[in-house]
């Protein structure tokens, strides 16, 4: 259970997917990530296509998380029915948004999540409903990205509510937000500071910390730092690396 396994301080890493391709998932799971996330946010990925992957990533051994484009009734509930085991919710920078994502994550009395015995999650009807709500309550995560100067100032009080479990630091918006790229001298280290601000405010609080990276030395850092929810670029990206070092050699002999 991924939950379970960032309670024990374990590093897990993961990418994200983007292309509704199962194939995709297939060849990454061999890699040695310990989970996907189905990115619906920048993703140009439907409530179909999301299930297929989730679908997918389970028949290989991994857990998947769902990136939502925004708190809403419908996109949570479509990506926890699926199966999906998890939500990230994108620039988390109001505590009254943490908490729409909290309940509707959770079935009643922790939340308002409608139940329905027709979905993925609960094989149609075929689980044992006690159990599975039981098991729901136990394993669902809630990841929320910190992308922004108003969810740097509010760390610490998203950190306290019940039902966070990661502090995820989107470093590129982050970035911008803090109007960093525009000096570069500067752009790593301002990232860096609220970095370890995030971490200090989720150890406090006895939950997890993470980031994206897409290099080993930012992998080192990342880990260096305390962070344990670590997504390593996206299967867009792995594919553009690798047609970046094929144009490369390509270019040798043109």
């Amino acid at each position: 259970m991924l939950k379970e396994i960032l309670k024990s301080g374990t590093a897990i890493f993961g990418t994200f997917v983007k292309v509704p391709a199962p194939q995709l998932i297939e060849v990454i799971s061999h890699s040695g990530i310990g989970y996907v996330v189905v990115d619906q946010e920048h993703g140009a990925l439907s409530f179909g296509e999301t299930e297929t992957l989730i679908r997918a990533a389970n028949s290989m051994g991994l857990p998947a998380v769902v990136r939502i484009p925004e708190v809403t009734r419908s996109n949570v509930m479509h990506a926890l029915d699926s199966g999906a085991t998890g939500i990230m919710v994108p620039m988390v920078d109001t505590v009254q948004k943490a908490k729409e994502a909290i309940a509707e994550s959770y079935y009643p009395p922790k939340g308002r999540r409608g139940l329905s015995k027709g979905h993925r999650s609960i094989a149609y009807g075929f689980r044992e409903l006690k159990e599975y709500l039981n098991e729901a309550d136990k394993s669902t995560l809630i990841i929320a990205q910190i992308e922004n100067q108003e969810g740097v100032s509010i760390v610490d009080d998203l950190a306290s509510i019940e039902g966070i479990d990661v502090l995820f630091v989107g470093p590129t918006d982050l970035s911008l937000s803090l109007d960093a790229e525009k000096n570069d001298n500067n752009t790593d280290e301002t990232v860096e500071s609220v970095m370890k601000k995030v971490c200090r405010a989720a150890d406090k609080a006895g939950i997890q910390a993470g980031t994206l990276v897409n290099t080993e030395e930012k992998l080192e850092n990342a880990l260096n730092e305390g962070m344990r929810f670590i997504l390593w670029g996206s299967d867009l990206g792995l594919l553009s690396k690798s047609t970046h070092d094929l144009k490369a050699i390509l270019s040798k002999i043109n």
